[in-house]
């Protein structure tokens, strides 16, 4: 499973989720299919569960089957309860309880005075003090206010007697839930609008939102959407969400004196991206929201119902990382980058390079006395990094097609060229030469790479290497090879020769650039 699904998984199933198991393909002890559980929370593509048979087996996405069952948390109208496990001390260590602040401090109260009660018939000093002292508590206990009691009691922020011991072990509280959740919706729209085409200071604000709304104690939470809420519609993370949003983008104007909405600047930034495990390419806009994007979902991690202060401050510095690469003018950009001061250790610089300059420059190979637009043959590739590079340059070229070229219409011949087919001749179509590629690579079995070239006639050959195939006649195994040959045309459908309209039709010329294996186009 890729990183962005297992990312997104986190908003598919938030805390909370109600689902039902179709299958679990757990070969010892599985949950009974049909069984209806709870979703506590998402790790790794593991889906951790609380089941209503008591069992606590995780979900693996992508394995086991199941479904949510319709239950739409977001528009649920918000009421705030304490989920906890009760008597887990006696054997009963899995069942979850779910009730409001009032009656648990009830319980509580009650086992607090239960242990008073044990000590009043006790004539010694020691025996009379813990009955004062339990006593003691119960009224404190009582007194307390909903947050003094979730922090100091179930929290645990203060010298009372852990809930533990009288057979309580607190999970959440609904108010931790809800904020953790409005924070969840909030960096997934964030990172929805992560790109240079977007209005970054709306993202900006979104970010600052975040950052202010996970200090916020309930209290100052709770008056915000109330003061967002002006069409006085019911509390939901929904409606708390879009009252946000809504805050956000008739105010995002105020943002554009601080905010770079995008460098006017024409540099690449080439990368190695850990995540996929190869070097990639970007313009340096599309790479700033990479980092941003990636930033983004760094503090996402951190959310959960029950942040620790450490959570909170890596939360907190991963959205100032965010704000500080959306404010950072290109000077000091560059610099961080080149630096690698930019606390991304999946994202590796290697450098930079003007996609502009180089875009003016077409390479060309010869091969076998044939013009290649790359610098090996797929055939002779051997690592990764000739892959890499044998990629890279039929994407450059496509880049050039589309940029210099005019967009002719253009036939398409494809046909068989290995020796295992018999029917050679496929179906002659037609595109526009912009596309030609694009969807070339996007309908055809391209399993084992592509080659580019111009034969002897000016026309440009694309040689799709598909996935391996039995020969029976010949009793071997070969490659499916299907070559494309793409034949622009005028608008008078008079064949237009592709190799002339780039590189000039200066024979000549071309055989030198050929025994030189380089040959630039000077725009």
């Amino acid at each position: 499973m890729d990183e962005n699904k297992k990312e997104l998984s986190k908003i598919w199933f938030p805390e909370g989720t109600k689902i039902k198991l179709n299958h679990m393909n757990d070969q010892t002890k599985p949950v009974p299919e049909g069984t209806i559980g709870t979703v506590k929370f998402v790790d790794e593509g593991t889906i951790h569960m609380q089941w209503e048979n008591g069992s606590s087996l995780a979900l693996i996405l992508g394995e086991d089957d199941f479904e949510v069952v319709e239950e739409n948390t977001m528009e649920k109208p918000f009421s705030r309860t304490i989920l906890y496990y009760k008597n887990f001390a006696f054997g009963n260590n899995d069942q979850v309880y779910e009730s409001s602040i009032i009656e648990l401090k009830k319980e509580i109260e009650t086992r607090w005075f239960y242990h008073a009660e044990a000590n009043i018939n006790s004539k010694d000093e020691e025996s009379y003090k813990n009955f004062i002292d339990w006593t003691r508590m119960v009224i404190q206990i009582h007194d307390m206010d909903d947050e003094e009691f979730v922090d100091k009691i179930l929290k645990r922020h203060s010298n009372y007697p852990p809930i533990e011991d009288v057979g309580f072990r607190f999970i959440n509280d609904g108010c931790d839930v809800f904020k953790s959740e409005v924070l969840n919706h909030l960096l997934y729209e964030a990172q929805k609008i992560t790109c240079p085409e977007e209005n970054m200071n709306v993202l900006g604000m979104i970010i600052e939102k975040c950052s202010d709304l996970i200090d916020m104690s309930n209290e100052q939470f709770f008056k915000t959407y109330d003061k967002l809420n002006n069409e006085n519609k019911e509390l939901n993370i929904k409606n708390y969400t879009n009252a946000i949003l809504k805050d956000v983008k008739e105010n995002a104007s105020y943002n554009k004196y601080t905010i770079v909405q995008g460098y006017d600047n024409k540099t690449n930034i080439e990368f190695w991206n850990d995540y996929n495990e190869r070097v990639e390419e970007l313009d340096v806009n599309h790479f700033r929201a990479k980092l941003i994007n990636d930033y983004l979902q760094f503090a996402e991690n951190n959310i959960g119902s029950n942040m620790d202060e450490e959570e909170k401050k890596s939360f907190k510095g991963w959205i100032k990382c965010s704000l500080d690469f959306l404010k950072m003018p290109y000077q000091k950009f560059a610099e961080s980058i080149e630096q690698n001061k930019y606390d991304n250790e999946f994202l590796v610089f290697k450098k930079f390079h003007d996609k502009n300059s180089e875009l003016k420059t077409l390479k060309l190979t010869s091969i076998d006395d044939t013009a290649y637009l790359t610098t090996k043959m797929l055939g002779d590739v051997t690592n990764q990094e000739d892959e890499i590079k044998h990629n890279n340059e039929i994407e450059h070229f496509q880049i050039f097609l589309n940029k210099y070229v005019p967009d002719y219409k253009c036939y398409i011949f494809p046909h068989y060229a290995d020796v295992g087919h018999k029917n050679r001749i496929m179906d002659v179509y037609n595109d526009n030469l912009h596309n030609t590629l694009e969807n070339i690579f996007e309908t055809a079995d391209i399993h084992s790479g592509i080659d580019l070239k111009f034969n002897e006639l000016g026309d440009l050959v694309l040689r799709c290497y598909g996935n391996m195939y039995h020969y029976v006649p010949d009793n071997v195994t070969l490659e499916t090879i299907t070559d494309y040959h793409i034949v622009p045309v005028d608008n008078n459908n008079e064949k237009i020769n592709l190799y002339e309209e780039i590189f000039g039709n200066d024979e000549q010329e071309l055989q030198q650039s050929q025994k030189e294996n380089d040959y630039e186009l000077e725009q």
